[in-house]
């Protein structure tokens, strides 16, 4: 199951990276203050996709990028949502279960 989870989520991070760096870029060839708020302000390229979409030519140019992001997102997510509804006894990724003895304080640090 655990292969499963990892596979969607490099999948998404596969498909997310390089939608946001394409869209990075025509954010800044359609202007500077598009493109420092869309690498400054959290999700600002959807207020940049909302606007840009509008104008026919700007659509043709912004469609992919917009369509890599939103996959690596569903991606991501879907992997984040398997891994909580996993039971823990069919993920072999677990916690060790190895003793841990306690520690004594060092010389110096007993009197307090």
């Amino acid at each position: 199951m655990e292969f499963v989870i990892i596979t969607l989520l490099v999948l998404g991070i596969i498909l997310w990276l390089p939608g946001v760096v394409w869209m990075g870029i025509q954010a800044f060839a359609d202007h500077p203050s598009w493109g420092l708020a869309y690498v400054l302000i959290p999700g600002s390229w959807l207020a940049f996709f909302y606007v840009k979409w509008k104008i026919k030519w700007r659509r043709q140019r912004i469609k992919w990028p917009f369509v890599l992001q939103v996959l690596g997102y569903l991606f991501i997510t879907m992997s984040g949502i398997m891994y909580l509804l996993t039971p823990p006894s069919l993920l072999s990724f677990k916690q060790s279960e190895v003793p841990v003895e306690p520690t004594t304080a060092p010389p110096q640090f007993s009197n307090y």
